[in-house]
């Protein structure tokens, strides 16, 4: 048995008494802690954590820290320094020797408030306000880094940092004013210009990258706000603003769960932001009623899925990335349920919203089934401009334009009284009723002249349920070719079980139709 398993409880004789048992553990138990607590074997957490340091001990401590700094130990130096700056709280140096070790982190925000805290001991401290007005310069601090450039040439005028950083820094600091006059004038194209301009001049500027990514959302480039702010959270993970910025960006471009998770990035860092809280609980709630509204569609249950669009809408009627498509899939609905007045409606709703080619193809399919034929012609007219290689759309059109056509002359669709969307079985129920009322045999006793016209119309009657009841007649008719050679004769024939009525009351005359009662 070795020595550790003796010391944490290997099997023992002792064990066998329960008094001797206890006294065993007792004793591994303060073996242990003169163990781990021995200076022999961790003399520096011991020093650092039991040792009241003195005055005596800050050059000891500060060396150490200087060789942890030299070997990569960062972390180890900034421990040590720390434990130096305690000692010795009122040392300039002790706060400049801190901030190499976080500048070499990159974390830039400490290594300048220990710039500060040295400049406040030592206001003449040369080497710290040279390095505080670079490493303002290079964040983006621009007017922050004039100030300090300005007050180390009062101090030196011949400061060999006096050179182009001092140049560089006027430059930044002018662009950037001229930026933020631009936005107040709404100028958004002259803000984005100038503050890349002072981006050109910086390297680690966060804050510079944010205002940019809010002009840019101002001007509706929602792609190149979340490249900036991206550059934002690279540079500083914690850029609440930057992950508010994004998150709207993308919440504009309909990427809703990528909105999501840049406002819940907010709130990991604060959970109380209310510019972060609020569009997250409303985007939740977006997400809810659409992801009821697309089961409902996949199981065919159209109006429990128009019912959950119309709550979604509600949440931010006005937003039209969102609302727009939903409005879109709405109309689409609609126009599955033959409702085309709800379906015009919910078309010119997305169209307000800014839908584009799916928005006017739907607004033309209600605008066909309300046989507004020449709004609806206008509707795929200015669809096909949107997308000339569309060939859905094109074949709309024809559709649309041949449905005008046809309500000018003979319309079929309103000799039956039926819809143009009606199915086989709608036609024939109403091509029967309709032929029964106008056969001529129940209309015995009227004048010639009355008998023509009830003759005319029964034909008609017959000629429409021909070409609706065929289906590739009714497609060549719906596309506006020519149903019949002669366009007017009926192409009947034996199947006509009227013929001989009329032939034997018009003289065996006339055209001649199919009727099919079956």
């Amino acid at each position: 048995m070795t020595f550790f398993s003796r010391l944490l409880g290997g099997a023992s004789p002792l064990q066998s008494s329960l008094g001797h048992g206890l006294l065993l553990r007792s004793l591994q138990l303060l073996i242990l802690y003169y163990f781990y607590s021995s200076s022999s074997i961790f003399p520096l957490a011991n020093a650092q954590e039991k040792k009241e340091y003195t005055a005596k001990d800050a050059g000891k401590l500060r060396a150490s820290a200087e060789t942890a700094f030299a070997s990569g130990e960062s972390e180890q130096a900034l421990l040590l320094f720390s434990k130096v700056i305690q000692i010795e709280p009122k040392n300039e140096r002790n706060y400049y020797k801190r901030f190499r070790v976080y500048l070499s982190q990159r974390k830039y925000r400490e290594a300048v408030s220990d710039l500060t805290a040295a400049l406040e001991i030592k206001p003449s401290y040369k080497v710290a306000l040279a390095q505080r007005a670079k490493l303002h310069r290079l964040m983006g601090r621009c007017e922050e880094a004039v100030a300090d450039f300005t007050q180390l040439a009062k101090i030196d005028p011949n400061s060999k940092e006096l050179g182009d950083g001092y140049e560089a820094a006027q430059l930044c600091a002018k662009a950037i004013k001229t930026a933020e006059e631009a936005a107040r004038r709404r100028d958004w194209r002259v803000a984005k210009d100038q503050l890349q301009a002072a981006l050109d001049l910086t390297e680690v500027a966060h804050d510079l990258h944010v205002r940019k990514a809010q002009v840019c959302y101002e001007m509706n480039d929602h792609f190149e706000v979340i490249a900036e702010s991206g550059k934002a959270i690279k540079l500083e993970p914690e850029h609440l603003e930057a992950y508010k910025v994004r998150g709207h960006a993308y919440y504009q471009l309909a990427e809703v769960d990528m909105s999501i998770n840049h406002f819940r990035e907010c709130l990991k860092f604060d959970p109380e932001h209310e510019e972060c809280k609020r569009p997250y609980r409303l985007l939740r709630a977006i997400k809810k009623h659409a992801a009821r509204a697309e089961e409902a569609k996949v199981e065919g249950r159209a109006r429990d899925a128009i019912g959950h669009w119309q709550e979604l809408v509600a949440v931010d009627p006005n937003f039209g990335p969102v609302v727009g498509p939903v409005h879109v899939q709405m109309a689409e609905a609609w126009l599955g349920l033959k409702d085309f007045a709800e379906a015009k409606a919910a078309a010119d709703q997305a169209r307000a919203h800014g839908a584009g080619l799916a928005a006017l193809v739907a607004r033309g399919e209600a605008l066909l089934g309300l046989e507004q034929f020449e709004e609806a012609v206008r509707a795929f007219g200015e669809a096909r401009q949107m997308d000339q290689g569309n060939r859905e759309v094109h074949e709309k059109l024809q559709r649309a334009e041949a449905a005008l056509k046809q309500s000018k002359q003979k319309n079929y669709y309103k000799i039956l009284g039926v819809k143009r969307t009606a199915d086989k079985k709608e036609i024939k129920k109403q091509y029967k009723l309709l032929a029964l009322e106008w056969h001529p045999d129940k209309h015995s006793g009227k004048s010639e002249e009355e008998m023509e016209e009830i003759e005319k119309k029964f034909m008609d009657i017959a000629e429409a349920y021909e070409v609706l009841s065929d289906e590739e007649l009714r497609q060549k008719y719906d596309r506006g070719e020519d149903v019949f050679d002669n366009q007017g004769g009926g192409g009947g024939g034996p199947r006509n079980p009227f013929a001989q009525h009329f032939a034997h009351r018009r003289g065996g005359g006339g055209q001649q139709f199919h009727f099919h009662f079956g």
